[in-house]
């Protein structure tokens, strides 16, 4: 018996790893693809990088260079001083690493504590990675940094780059790696929003929930401060996370129907005999689904 659940527990986390790979084989594609396959070059690039500002300039969101700047400039907080040389660190830390730690570890307690809900917010992550690629090949737009010919209170005003050898800038092609021409949108904003959302809906101490609320501003002010994306790659990103979110529910919808029918409907008719063969067929058929099988509390 001992052998037979840990060879579940093992089950359940192959699955567990198989579907973050998935995940994360998509975001690559979407990466690789965008980089090597593009429709268009940096011109059309940098032509929506500055139809993206207009477009923020006469709505009151051209905040990015005022972000960076503030940062930029040295504060004194009590007996700490903060310097650009260490929000920047900071900031790419966050950006490259903390993103995809936070990420995992949401996952893998929804995956150990909340599971049914699991497929939901799975799919709703797959959907959003695939709207991404199509505004990814048909709307590229130059993130901030990489942007030229921009202007902040009608002074000419050129993003630092902390990111610059780490994710970018390196010796490799950039059509090697991917396409940094195409920013819209911020795949780092539509993960945080899921994982907001998942923990907001999904958790019970209030302080959790408003540490969550505030997760998706964290990461704004990261992508904004490094250069890498604007205000309005965000806001399309939230969008992408509404309609995947949507989607997801709806393809969620009917399979949860199907299996209160079958529990309402069609189980009250079978016999005991008919009912005791269905129970022993599923208890010798691995499932994924136990919450005994990973050892922890179903709360």
């Amino acid at each position: 018996a001992w052998h037979a659940v840990r060879r579940r527990r093992v089950l359940i986390w192959l699955a567990f790893i198989v579907q973050c790979a998935v995940a994360i084989s998509i975001q690559v594609v979407n990466d690789v693809s965008t980089g090597y396959f593009s429709h268009y070059g940096p011109a059309r690039g940098l032509a929506n990088a500055h139809r993206v500002v207009r477009f923020e300039m006469a709505h009151h969101l051209w905040i990015e260079p005022a972000s960076q700047m503030f940062f930029r400039h040295t504060h004194h907080v009590l007996d700490f001083t903060i310097t650009w040389s260490f929000v920047s660190d900071l900031i790419v830390n966050l950006y490259v690493f903390g993103h995809a730690l936070i990420t995992l570890f949401v996952a893998m307690w929804v995956w150990v504590y909340r599971r049914r809900f699991f497929p939901l917010i799975r799919n709703t992550f797959f959907l959003t990675n695939a709207i991404a690629w199509f505004f990814y090949d048909r709307f590229p737009v130059a993130p901030p940094r990489l942007t030229s010919n921009l202007t902040y209170r009608r002074h000419p005003y050129t993003f630092l780059d902390p990111l610059y050898g780490v994710i970018n800038g390196a010796n490799i092609p950039v059509r090697a790696r991917f396409n940094e021409f195409s920013a819209v949108p911020s795949i780092h904003i539509g993960w945080a929003t899921i994982v907001a959302a998942a923990l907001i809906l999904l958790t019970r101490p209030l302080w959790i929930k408003v540490l969550a609320a505030f997760y998706p501003f964290l990461v704004l002010t990261v992508i904004v401060v490094t250069g890498n994306h604007y205000v309005f790659d965000g806001i399309v990103a939230i969008g992408d996370v509404g309609v995947a979110g949507a989607c997801a529910f709806g393809l969620e919808f009917p399979r949860r129907w199907l299996v209160g029918m079958f529990t309402s409907r069609i189980l009250p008719w079978l016999t005991l005999k008919q009912r005791l063969r269905l129970c022993r067929k599923v208890a010798s058929t691995p499932t994924l689904t136990l919450p005994s099988a990973v050892g922890g509390p179903s709360e």
